[in-house]
């Protein structure tokens, strides 16, 4: 067997162990009433999403690297995320969900997607790396300056909130620094 195939069976062997491991360990008492049909419900609903794309997405990407046709690796995540969920009918603190599958399946894809498109970006000829770089710097800016529009404070600015014209002063602030005035531009 050479280096490589010892690598990627690891790697699946891995990915397979965490999933059972975090999909399959009993996290309370009651034991589920049945399957939900959504795809997440109550408060956590984007953190769990964003844990089963996650938790999936080694798998797919080690199925394609140990060289497995993309929609066989995809279709071997979907398996194994309806088998988990189907296990999980039996857990005590475990909530069995087609949710579920369909993102788990999707972090499969996505894994795959990894594997595929990687060499294309690695290794791109320099007219499409100088298109990347440039994409990605807008991307940074965008993403830096986002949050900083939605604050009335400069960018990278550490100091108080500046008040806009019509603002008051905070009551809070008032009643914590009875002194200190709030200032304007």
């Amino acid at each position: 067997m050479s280096r490589r195939s010892r690598l990627s069976v690891f790697a699946l062997s891995l990915s397979t162990l965490a999933i059972l491991v975090a999909t399959l360990y009993p996290s309370g008492k009651a034991v589920p009433l049945g399957w939900t049909f959504y795809l997440a419900t109550g408060d956590q609903a984007v953190a769990e999403v964003i844990q089963n794309l996650l938790l999936f997405m080694p798998l797919g990407a080690s199925l394609k690297i140990a060289g497995i046709r993309p929609s066989h690796a995809i279709a071997t995540g979907a398996a194994l995320s309806f088998t988990v969920e189907f296990l999980q009918q039996w857990i005590p603190g475990r909530d069995p969900s087609t949710g579920d599958i369909i993102c788990n399946t999707i972090g499969t894809a996505l894994g795959v997607l990894v594997v595929v498109a990687a060499p294309i970006w690695l290794w791109a000829p320099p007219r499409r790396s100088a298109w990347q770089a440039m994409a990605t710097a807008i991307l940074a800016v965008v993403a830096w300056i986002g949050p900083a529009r939605r604050s009335s404070r400069p960018i990278g600015s550490t100091g108080p909130r500046v008040a806009a014209r019509g603002d008051r002063e905070p009551a809070e602030h008032q009643r914590r620094h009875p002194r200190r005035r709030w200032h304007r531009p």
